[in-house]
């Protein structure tokens, strides 16, 4: 399969999935919103374009792995949330210890599925 580089320098497969152009029907199935009708996921055209979501995609610096950006955006939120809660407390925020980001992890999986791409 075809691979692109986003402005990260992350390898994307070109496929219908990462493209900008798709849309879903009211079914639930694939569209090309360029005219192509209905797609599979793996399917890849000439007018493939890169989308945003897939252009901002940064690798995982601990492991190397590139990571869903909803689980990141969840993650981000959940610090923002415990340092603000610390500082309400008038203590000093220490982060999210890694017993506590497993035990949000597990909790994500469990209804979002795997948090990498």
């Amino acid at each position: 399969m075809e691979q692109a580089i986003n402005k990260n320098g992350v390898k994307i497969k070109k496929c219908c999935a990462s493209c900008e152009h798709k849309d879903f029907d009211k079914g639930g199935n694939r569209l090309c919103m360029r005219g192509n009708g209905h797609v599979l996921k793996d399917e890849v055209c000439p007018l493939w374009h890169i989308s945003e979501k897939m252009d901002g995609i940064k690798k995982s610096v601990e492991e190397g792995k590139v990571k869903r950006p909803e689980w990141l955006q969840y993650l981000l939120y959940q610090v923002d949330c415990a340092a603000k809660i610390a500082e309400a407390a008038g203590k000093r925020f220490q982060g999210i210890s890694e017993e506590k980001k497993e035990a949000m992890k597990r909790s994500w999986e469990s209804k979002h599925g795997d948090v990498y791409l």
